[in-house]
């Protein structure tokens, strides 16, 4: 009763797991909540490890959770959300970090004013695709509100910043459109492929980031793992994905000389 009563205040709850404290008393009990942390911090240094230190470009970062593990490991971090619900809950939980900077606005391939669908049972579904939002209304049952919000691109918004090590785009189908704009590679990249759904529009975000650099080597994770030990070509990624039907984050790189 009392666990389900923190949970449903959901700032209260993120200051409890995010505290000093409370990560003591988890490694101790080696909980469930310390034990994911650990999977995904572990992961992120492998991902980052040629980069220790830099800016990182959390498109679609809803309450924060990557932010969290981004800012622990040193970066900083701009975090991008449109859900103003949200983004209240994500500003609010990085108040007083330093290296926490935030943008409530949709990243498109235009700056103008969309609709925006916010998924009343599973935020984390929310998107301006309509596409997206047809497969989640008949199959998952989902009911959306839609709102109208500002956009920007994602070119506008990096525009300011030096030293980008990492951009992380999970927008739930529109990540074709936030990659419309970006015209200077970036070291690593990783989108969120909604598979088999969303295969063509995958293709052309890989296509995208071929031209912008063919340096790029890929792999893919499913849960915070990477699939394969060896990092992939262009074309081999293409070919790999081809038969998933899952959902996956593909991890983009261009190995540090």
């Amino acid at each position: 009763m009392i666990i389900k009563l923190i949970k449903s205040n959901q700032n209260f709850y993120l200051k409890i797991i995010d505290s000093y404290i409370f990560s003591i008393i988890s490694k101790l009990r080696n909980g469930t909540i310390y034990k994911v942390r650990n999977k995904v911090f572990k992961f992120y240094n492998k991902i980052l490890k040629d980069y220790p230190n830099g800016k990182v470009i959390d498109i679609g970062a809803s309450i924060g959770n990557l932010s969290f593990y981004f800012l622990k490991m040193g970066f900083e971090v701009l975090a991008v959300e449109a859900s103003p619900i949200r983004y209240n809950i994500l500003t609010n939980r990085f108040k007083s970090n330093k290296n926490f900077t935030s943008l409530n606005t949709i990243i498109s391939d235009k700056k103008e004013y969309i609709d925006f669908f916010e998924n009343l049972h599973n935020p984390g579904l929310s998107s301006i695709d309509t596409k997206w939002i047809d497969i989640t209304e008949s199959k998952f049952n989902s009911k959306n509100q839609r709102i109208t919000l500002p956009s920007d691109t994602l070119n506008n918004i990096i525009k300011p910043f030096k030293n980008i090590v990492y951009l992380k785009i999970d927008v739930e189908g529109a990540e074709e459109l936030v990659l419309k704009t970006l015209h200077t590679p970036i070291p690593i990249i990783s989108i969120e492929a909604n598979l088999p759904y969303y295969m063509d529009e995958t293709n052309r975000c890989l296509e995208k980031l071929n031209i912008l650099s063919n340096k790029y080597q890929y792999n893919y994770a499913i849960n915070y793992e990477l699939i394969h030990n060896d990092w992939m070509t262009f074309n081999e990624i293409i070919v790999m994905i081809s038969g998933i039907n899952t959902s996956i984050d593909i991890f983009a790189r261009i190995p540090k000389s």
